[in-house]
């Protein structure tokens, strides 16, 4: 079936061609006809010609665009892997001065609760403490305290 109706499809494609190539009466009419039908085949071909290079242009613009925004993205990629570096080494150097701080402080926090247990006890000791019992409460908290206290809550009241 398939291929019945391509043969009629090529049939009818080929007819008007057929008809367009009339014999001619005389050479001087076939020398006629042929220089038309050159004509209009280099025509076509110029058509053709112009057709392939508007292309191939075009083809070359999306080309220089598509390196050009690839260079560019390549530029962002260097910069932007630069930036990381260096954040990434003052991350590094942040890290380690908190570590160094935090060790410090840990020592302190140290001997802020042995402080406050020897000062605990020298305070329950003390004739004051009759008057005021509740007065080491706060050095109790501290030096049973696992965690290292935030400033806001050492204030003092007295």
């Amino acid at each position: 079936m398939k291929l019945i109706i391509s043969t009629l499809l090529i049939s009818l494609l080929a007819l008007p061609s057929l008809q367009a190539a009339e014999k001619p009466e005389n050479l001087d009419a076939l020398l006629k006809q042929v220089q038309r039908e050159s004509i209009l085949e280099q025509q076509q071909n110029k058509k053709r010609e112009a057709e392939f290079v508007a292309a191939r242009d075009k083809q070359a613009g999306l080309l220089a665009q598509a390196n050009t925004q690839l260079a560019e993205q390549e530029r962002r990629t260097t910069l932007l892997n630069l930036a990381f570096q260096s954040q990434e080494t003052n991350l590094a150097e942040k890290e380690a001065l908190l570590q160094e701080k935090s060790g410090s402080l840990g020592e302190l926090f140290g001997t802020v609760r042995q402080m406050a247990n020897d000062s605990r006890s020298v305070l329950e000791s003390s004739m004051t403490s009759a008057q005021k019992p509740d007065r080491g409460e706060f050095l109790t908290t501290l030096a049973e305290r696992k965690q290292q206290p935030k400033l806001k809550n050492c204030v003092i009241s007295g």
